[in-house]
């Protein structure tokens, strides 16, 4: 039996709860690496910790570990850009159970009150039913990074 679990500014997580996430998501997205601080960066705007918009985490859990988990943030936009931006979307890696993924993908999705962005790679495994749940390809992504800078100390 699954069980999702909520958390939001108002539901805070607690250091364990965090760590734990932090744990699942660095160690199931596939090929892609991604960097813990990046993920703690998504949880502390989520939760508020960081002055922010807000948002949530839905995690599901079976024999109390995190088997799939989302994390989403406000981005402050409306008509003009979407509403919130699905930051983080995993599932673990042994198990890729589908209907799992697709009740977290529906409860993240119901908790929204406005319009969602998703940013995946072209090779994406769940592509597919992101589509069927509604997400459209309307947009390419172009991304400039700045130049990270080394500075001496003084």
């Amino acid at each position: 039996m699954f069980k999702q679990t909520l958390y939001d500014g108002f539901s805070k997580m607690s250091p364990y709860e965090r760590h734990r996430l932090i744990k699942f998501l660095s160690s199931n997205q596939g090929d892609y690496i991604i960097e813990k601080n990046d993920i703690t960066s998504a949880i502390e705007y989520a939760m508020k910790d960081r002055p922010s918009f807000g948002g949530y985490v839905v995690t599901t859990e079976e024999n109390n570990q995190i088997v799939g988990a989302t994390i989403v943030n406000k981005t402050g936009m409306a008509g003009y850009g979407p509403e919130y931006i699905l930051v983080y979307f995993a599932t673990e890696q042994d198990s890729r159970n589908h209907e799992m993924s697709r009740k977290l993908l529906d409860k993240t999705i119901k908790l929204a009150k406005g319009d969602i962005a998703f940013l995946v790679t072209p090779d994406n495994p769940w592509k597919a039913i992101f589509r069927k749940l509604g997400f459209e390809s309307k947009l390419m992504e172009m991304k400039y990074s700045k130049p990270k800078v080394n500075r001496k100390a003084s």
